[in-house]
């Protein structure tokens, strides 16, 4: 168990999340699949989010006048080194990669220096929404432009319905874990009613999200096929389940385990809908 929270924590698990969704891109625009490709999203993945983790523990640990935990630091930047190598050697091989994980570099250095280190954003709603959307485009970028490079004109009109698609189940997941952060800072009398008010803010805006999610895979599932948009339908549907499960406290593993793990989960029920 302690070795599966340290692949939890490091953010092993949801980097094979991140190329389940590269695997899903492939799938959904039916385009040749690459391997260099999939491993370039769970190397960029684990970097990207291991410099996440050591951001915030830095700030955490300054905020709280205590040294730095060594060891908890060191294995995060071990991480975000190595990781940082391999992705910067599979852009050697193929350089038209560089743009997209540029990009998503920027993405994720703007989320951490904004994020890493308070989770007080909850007082505002439009900085909620903002770190709930900039995640979510972060993640939708990296997933769906980077497997689909070089197949542009092949994908052209499927591709921006995919990005949409992908960018709405990203959002409401990035919605569930604002629900964890907001149950973190209820300690407080005064900030259980803020956080009341915020939760009931949270349910409106996951139910919007799912609406939309689910209109946009009516409009356009000529472009995923008939079955597999009833299968992305049933995913949206669980995830808004999943979503009113977390607005009670649970567990470290429901929340780094089962909703990261939908993503896998969506991936394998698109790949099964396709046989």
């Amino acid at each position: 168990m302690i070795n599966f929270r340290y692949i939890l924590s490091h953010s092993i698990f949801v980097a094979f999340c991140a190329a389940a969704l590269g695997l899903q891109t492939f799938q959904l625009l039916q385009i040749p699949f690459s391997l260099l490709i999939l491993g370039l999203l769970f190397f960029a993945t684990l970097a990207a989010y291991n410099f996440y983790w050591m951001l915030s523990k830095f700030f955490f640990c300054r905020q709280s006048q205590l040294p730095i935990r060594l060891k908890d630091f060191v294995s995060h930047f071990i991480f975000f080194i190595g990781s940082s190598i391999v992705v910067m050697d599979c852009i050697w091989q193929q350089s038209q990669m560089l743009t997209p994980v540029f990009g998503a570099s920027i993405f994720t250095m703007i989320y951490a220096i904004l994020f890493g280190h308070n989770n007080r954003y909850q007082e505002n709603k439009i900085r909620l929404v903002f770190k709930s959307v900039l995640l979510a485009l972060t993640w939708s970028y990296i997933t769906v432009y980077l497997p689909a490079i070089g197949f542009q004109s092949e994908s052209q009109s499927a591709l921006p319905n995919l990005f949409l698609h992908r960018f709405l189940f990203m959002w409401m997941l990035c919605i569930i874990f604002e629900s964890k952060d907001l149950l973190a800072i209820q300690s407080q009398e005064t900030a259980k009613i803020l956080s009341q008010k915020t939760n009931i803010f949270l349910v409106v805006l996951m139910t919007i999200v799912l609406l939309t999610y689910a209109i946009h895979l009516i409009v356009a599932q000529q472009y995923f096929g008939g079955l597999k948009a009833v299968v992305l339908m049933g995913t949206g549907a669980l995830t808004y389940l999943i979503f009113l499960l977390s607005l009670k406290p649970r567990s470290y593993y429901f929340y780094y385990f089962l909703v990261d793990g939908l993503m896998i989960f969506s991936s394998i029920a698109t790949y099964i809908a396709s046989i």
